[in-house]
């Protein structure tokens, strides 16, 4: 199974594309399965390569983890989905990063999960 965001990172209130795409063992395409996915956020310092030794942090903010269910499906004749984790506003005191927990459902078998990090969520100041 394969995950992907589009983009790598949101700033403010973006949104992103999630792509899933599943294969039998022997490549041909997960046509028709179930899938169900799932989001949560941690917390990130940012810092930048230029700056060695300084973290951009507001400490006055305070960071409120999220968990959540994103939805479900079945994959399509390719073995594939697409759809959006939408945009809103999350406070934190620097960055953080968006995890998405995707899995594909066999017949008489447990799923195949998948976790994919994005860079996360940059405040706009």
């Amino acid at each position: 199974m394969e995950a992907d965001a589009s983009p790598d990172i949101l700033i403010g209130k973006g949104s992103a594309e999630i792509s899933i795409s599943a294969m039998y063992v022997f490549g041909s395409p997960a046509s028709g399965l179930p899938w169900e996915a799932e989001m949560r956020t941690a917390e990130r310092e940012f810092s930048h390569p230029n700056w060695k030794g300084f973290v951009f942090r507001d400490s006055e903010k305070k960071f409120q983890p999220e968990s959540e269910y994103i939805g479900s499906g079945k994959l399509d004749q390719e073995g594939r989905t697409k759809f959006t984790l939408p945009g809103r506003d999350r406070t934190a005191p620097s960055v953080l990063n968006i995890l998405i927990g995707a899995s594909v459902f066999e017949e008489g078998g447990p799923g195949s999960p998948r976790l994919q990090s994005r860079g996360g969520v940059r405040q706009k100041y």
